[in-house]
């Protein structure tokens, strides 16, 4: 009967034991890790608009005994992301898996079609396998070029770009973005500011920014206006400054790396008249000094007047980015008004609806106070 009961139990085991039914191998996925958008002008394009590109893996390449190229790279043309991953779907023996992927690279042209970038963050936050964490970087000229690049740094596009975002806390030529952020700040304000990727002959380079205001790119940052924007949004976390000082009729070149800085915004006036003091402090250290030029570098007086010379370069750089976020672009990227919003909520009510209008006028005024704590030298 025990025999009999302990049967039972076992068949009535095998309905509840279903396994993954739906279950597909890893040698069997295309783990995206890479896509590049653009705007496709070829024959056609009235019914195809996107040319997207995929970047994945080659996973028969992995290990000590891989074998083959290290990756693969293929386009399609379609009217929507989704036709083309579908598209892609009839050409490659593989199940398109995105939940890897680590980079999205927009295409300029793309990037300069506002309905064209409107639809397509709205398909890729609608996105279920896509992660909010994806960086997302637009390509000055097409994305297509940026990834069909062969590194010989690392083969991988996504990997390249990912890891090189990640260096950005020991520089502020760029910043990075992720889906999610470009995404919620297109919804608060209208505007973002996302990092800039350039091709070489052999590698790229992301430095620079793209401005994008009401989903279009209005146009670029150079590094050191970056740079600038990255001090005024209070995100500034390590570079090298280089100045220029003379010492007894001779031009001494002295690098300033900057360890740490704090921006505060005060804003001051009323609707019409409104001024802003941008107060910023940092600390670093010399990395570098010429010895024998009558100077001290172990003297107050002589760090002090260094320091100034710092200040006054690092004011004229920010003073260059506000200018053309004023004048040229009229975008207050920096988050001016949302700093009123939160902290002036009376006088954000009343210039709220022409904030960009008012912004070019806004009276900004930065101030620099640099302070030297190493000098790299012993005695």
């Amino acid at each position: 009967m025990a025999k009999t009961k302990l049967v039972i139990l076992v068949l009535l085991s095998i309905f509840l034991i279903t396994g993954c039914w739906d279950k597909v191998e890893i040698n069997e996925r295309a783990f995206i890790s890479a896509v590049g958008i653009d705007d496709y002008k070829g024959e056609g394009s009235e019914e195809k608009k996107y040319i997207v590109t995929y970047v994945y893996p080659n996973l028969n390449a992995i290990g000590k005994n891989g074998q083959g190229q290290p990756r693969f790279v293929i386009s399609s043309v379609g009217q929507s992301t989704y036709d083309t991953t579908r598209e892609i779907r009839t050409r490659i023996n593989k199940v398109i898996f995105f939940q890897h992927m680590k980079v999205l690279v927009i295409g300029e042209d793309a990037a300069r079609n506002n309905n064209m970038l409107r639809e397509l963050l709205d398909s890729l936050e609608r996105h279920s396998q896509v992660n909010r964490k994806v960086n997302v970087l637009i390509a000055k000229g097409k994305a297509e070029d940026v990834l069909n690049l062969e590194s010989e740094f690392e083969p991988v596009t996504g990997t390249y770009i990912s890891d090189i975002s990640r260096g950005s806390e020991s520089t502020a030529r760029f910043s990075p973005q992720t889906l999610g952020d470009v995404v919620k700040n297109l919804h608060e304000n209208g505007m973002a500011l996302m990092p800039r990727v350039v091709t070489g002959e052999k590698d790229l380079k992301v430095a620079g920014s793209a401005i994008i205001k009401d989903h279009r790119l209005l146009g670029w940052l150079g590094e050191k206006e970056t740079r600038g924007a990255m001090f005024l949004m209070d995100k500034f976390k390590s570079d090298v400054v280089t100045v220029t000082k003379e010492i007894n009729k001779e031009k001494i070149t002295v690098p300033y790396i900057i360890t740490s800085s704090k921006t505060k915004l005060k804003v001051k006036g009323k609707e019409g008249n409104i001024k802003v003091d941008i107060p910023i402090q940092m600390e670093g250290y010399v990395q570098q000094f010429k010895l024998n030029t009558g100077e001290d570098a172990l003297d107050n007086k002589f760090l002090e007047s260094v320091e100034k010379v710092i200040e006054e370069k690092i004011k004229k750089e920010i003073n260059v980015t506000i200018e053309k976020l004023q004048k040229e672009f009229k975008a207050d990227v920096i988050g001016i008004g949302g700093h009123i919003s939160k902290y002036e909520p009376d006088l954000w009510d009343n210039i709220k609806d022409n904030w960009g209008n008012i912004f070019p006028e806004v009276d900004i005024n930065v101030s620099i106070e640099a302070k030297i704590r190493r000098i790299g030298l012993t005695k």
